[in-house]
């Protein structure tokens, strides 16, 4: 870490580190195949040889972030270390939600919505420059665009709702398909874990089965042993006596 410091200069206090990833790479010994010459047929020899990496010290930064599944696992360990005790939920794994700015989604919702209406002398070219022998008024086509921006203007704000509406549609259908995903990783598991159980019963039934036959081989060994020779002439000395 070459410095850590806390700014306190904006609304939300925060920190930034700066860390160089480096990291600390051991000896290592590697095989490859080599072409060590040709044949009589002119074909090259290949042959398997040892390669020796002294190691040190690198530059790495695959270390420290190490792909998605990495850093989906530093912001759960973030969430439950950090986040958890000021009440705060970690974000849907596997989420297909986009960003949107604070300010972009109060913009939005926050104009407010006016009523158009267009007056007869609206219509009419209005006086742009006035003379004493002419006046200057208005074309007939800065007439359409002085009331297309006005219609414009007023109902922007009903078009920034409807937007919203098609952002909220936009992330309703996010979180399905988060949910679709999820729902297809679950089935994934459940098989994996019915096979598991499946494969687990076998195994114990093949044990159980095993034991039912080590306990037979048992009784059969005990059987031979009470009726072999030495036994029986021990028990006819025996009876004698």
């Amino acid at each position: 870490m070459v410095s850590c410091t806390v700014h306190n200069d904006e609304t939300t206090p925060h920190l930034a580190a700066y860390v160089v990833p480096l990291v600390e790479r051991p000896v290592k010994t590697r095989k490859r195949s080599v072409i060590v010459g040709k044949g009589e047929d002119g074909k090259p020899i290949r042959a398997i040889k040892e390669f020796t990496d002294p190691g040190g010290v690198s530059l790495c930064a695959k270390e420290f972030l190490g792909g998605r599944q990495k850093l989906r696992d530093m912001q759960t360990d973030f969430a439950e270390t950090v986040g958890k005790k000021y009440g705060l939920e970690r974000g849907i794994e596997h989420s297909m939600a986009k960003h949107q700015s604070i300010r972009a989604f109060y913009g939005l919702i926050q104009r407010p919505v006016q009523n158009v209406t267009i007056k007869p002398s609206a219509i009419q070219p209005q006086l742009l420059k006035k003379g004493l022998l002419t006046s200057e008024f208005e074309s007939d086509e800065m007439v359409a665009i002085r009331l297309t921006n006005a219609v414009q203007s007023a109902y922007a704000p009903a078009v920034a709702k409807a937007k919203l509406l098609e952002t909220s549609q936009r992330r309703i259908r996010q979180i399905e398909n988060t949910v679709k995903y999820a729902d297809t990783r679950i089935d994934s598991l459940a098989k994996d874990l019915a096979k598991a159980r499946l494969d687990a019963g076998q195994i114990a039934m093949t044990v159980a089965k095993g034991g039912d036959e080590l306990l037979k081989l048992h009784e059969i060994l005990k059987e031979k042993l009470i009726r072999s020779p030495e036994n029986e002439r021990s028990n006819d000395r025996g009876f004698s006596r």
